[in-house]
C-alpha cells in the first residue's frame, strides 16, 4: 500500500510540473509558397517584370495581411479580385 501511495504522489508531483506548461505550448503555422514549375522557368530567364496571379488558401477575398504581404514583396499597390 505504501509503494502505491508513493508512486501516486510522485506521479502527481511530476504531473503538477508538466500541466502548467501545456497551455504555453503552441503549434507554429508556417506558410508554404507553391510555385508552378513553368513559372519558375520563366522567372529564371525573365528580363522584364512578370505578371502572375497569386492565390491564398481560404474562403473569401484576401485579408489585409495578404495584401500587405503582396505590397511588401512588390513595392507598389496590387489589384485584388474579391471572390
Amino acid at each position: 500500500m505504501k509503494k502505491w501511495l508513493s508512486g501516486f504522489l510522485i506521479f502527481a508531483l511530476l504531473l503538477s510540473l508538466v500541466l502548467p506548461n501545456l497551455s504555453k505550448a503552441k503549434a507554429e503555422v508556417v506558410p508554404v509558397a507553391v510555385l508552378d514549375l513553368d513559372l519558375v522557368k520563366v522567372l529564371k530567364t525573365a528580363i522584364q517584370p512578370v505578371q502572375v496571379v497569386v492565390t491564398f488558401e481560404g474562403d473569401g477575398p484576401p485579408t489585409k495581411a495578404h495584401l500587405t504581404l503582396l505590397e511588401k514583396l512588390n513595392g507598389r499597390p496590387n489589384l485584388d479580385m474579391e471572390g
